[in-house]
């Protein structure tokens, strides 16, 4: 994991998320892959939140400050706040242009500057045009697990569970390692596929995320192959020390971690 805090000094987003993940795939054994999740970045003290205003501030300076009317700056500094709170949670960009009390195209062209930045990543709704498939929400993830604890403890909200951690870094290796589209996947009646990665001839990979193996929940596969019936389906978690594979009635699903993730 990178030594360094999420400071003025820390421009490179991805080069933090590639050394978590680095970090991940170099932890053997369970403790310390449990250790790693617990901790996120190193930070400076025992209180993250000096060092995450500082990287906020850098961010409102090097990225967003020059693109916006200097009259927006307070209402982007609320979106940001409310944008980083929302990690790793659904996020509509209507309740976040009300929020921060600027229009819907600033919002949007602040999401997507901080995208672009790869500040964070958006996933966004995967539609196959079934009725029974919700595309309102969007999943923002900052893309540095340290950033998730001080982003938290800075806005007062409780500290990351293992499985927050867990699935930022899941999607932190989605990214580095299989750099395809990524999206999310949700139904009516509440079955959700974290990531799902549209491929060629219409299939559709789909991966769900868990913190070990009593965590699989085969519904969500069910779901998700009624409507879309072709491509692979994977549970993907820090470490296995079980089967390689499961069913989820009747559809093959494989356990994979990160360093499996890399090979395939």
């Amino acid at each position: 994991m990178k030594d360094s805090p999420p400071d003025a000094t820390s421009k490179d987003p991805p080069a933090l998320a590639r050394s978590f993940v680095s970090a991940l795939l170099k932890a053997r054994s369970p403790a310390a892959r449990n250790n790693l999740l617990g901790t996120g970045t190193a930070l400076p003290s025992a209180d993250p939140a000096p060092a995450f205003e500082a990287w906020l501030e850098s961010v409102v300076e090097s990225r967003i400050r020059g693109q916006f009317q200097r009259s927006k700056e307070e209402g982007l500094t609320v979106a940001l706040r409310h944008l980083f709170a929302a990690s790793g949670e659904p996020m509509q960009l209507t309740r976040l242009t009300a929020e921060a009390g600027v229009t819907r195209l600033t919002v949007t062209k602040l999401v997507d500057s901080l995208a672009s930045a790869r500040v964070i990543h958006v996933n966004k709704a995967f539609h196959g045009g079934h009725a029974r498939e919700l595309t309102q929400f969007h999943y923002p993830y900052l893309l540095d697990s340290g950033l998730v604890s001080a982003a938290r403890a800075s806005l007062g909200l409780g500290p990351p569970t293992h499985a927050v951690l867990w699935e930022h870094a899941a999607v932190a290796a989605l990214l580095v390692l299989r750099p395809q589209p990524l999206h999310y996947w949700f139904e009516r009646k509440g079955a959700r596929i974290p990531c799902v990665c549209p491929a060629e001839g219409g299939r559709v990979h789909a991966f769900v995320l868990g913190t070990g193996a009593a965590a699989f929940d085969p519904e969500p596969f069910r779901a998700f192959r009624v409507l879309h019936p072709m491509g692979s389906n994977f549970f993907l978690v820090p470490e296995n020390s079980g089967p390689e594979a499961r069913e989820a009635f009747e559809l093959p699903v494989r356990v994979i971690t990160p360093a499996g993730l890399a090979a395939l």
